[in-house]
């Protein structure tokens, strides 16, 4: 009978063993997003297309893969040339890498994506300080004041013409980027995956002025 009582003990002691592997396994991994074991393809797609729409600057085809395919707003060129020009190499500076795998969560499923782009804020921070420091320069090397003025105004030609002066400047030196990792939420909706829109996305995609 001793045998069986040595088995025994040994049993019990493994036991012991793996309920405290298993213990530390839980600590261990209690942070740790939930894995799919199975992650549809279209869902993938979803993201993908969507963030290749939004680096050529297709918000509209962008739109598509969002759900309910909402009006962002930002589909159109800002008639102003100085914003345009600032918008138009936001656009340009987009890019995006796939952060991990998609990962379960209550509502469906999500995705990390890492958005790389052109700091707005920080290229139109000193616009003001450039414009005005152009215009002292262009009154100081004008040869006829006609140049600059009509009348007691200034000429709206003359400051457009700094205005422009002072973004390009800002676009060639005052250039910083952003990383920002967003969570991509998403949902399926008529059998397909679309990505829900929220603030922190639009936020993203817009340089801040959306969202």
């Amino acid at each position: 009978m001793k045998w069986r009582s040595a088995v025994c003990a040994c049993f019990g002691t493994l036991s012991v063993l793996l309920a405290a592997a298993a213990l530390l396994l839980v600590i261990s991994c209690r942070n740790a997003k939930p894995v799919l074991l199975y992650t549809p393809e279209t869902a993938s797609v979803c993201v993908e297309e969507m963030m290749d729409a939004i680096c050529r600057g297709d918000f509209s085809s962008a739109a598509k893969r969002m759900y309910g395919n909402p009006d962002l707003g930002i589909d159109e060129e800002p008639e102003d040339p100085v914003n345009r020009a600032f918008w138009n190499a936001f656009v340009s500076s987009m890019d995006y890498e796939l952060v991990g795998q998609p990962y379960a969560t209550r509502s469906g499923i999500a995705q990390d994506v890492k958005i790389i782009s052109l700091e707005l804020s920080t290229a139109t921070e000193n616009l003001g300080q450039r414009a005005q420091t152009l215009l002292q320069q262009g009154m100081e090397q004008a040869e006829d004041a006609s140049e600059i003025y009509d009348g007691n105004n200034y000429k709206q030609s003359f400051v457009d013409d700094v205005i422009q002066q002072a973004a390009q400047q800002a676009l060639e030196e005052d250039v910083c980027y952003s990383y920002n990792v967003v969570t991509l939420q998403l949902v399926c909706s008529n059998d397909q995956w679309q990505v829900v829109p929220d603030k922190a996305l639009l936020s993203a995609i817009s340089g801040g002025t959306v969202g």
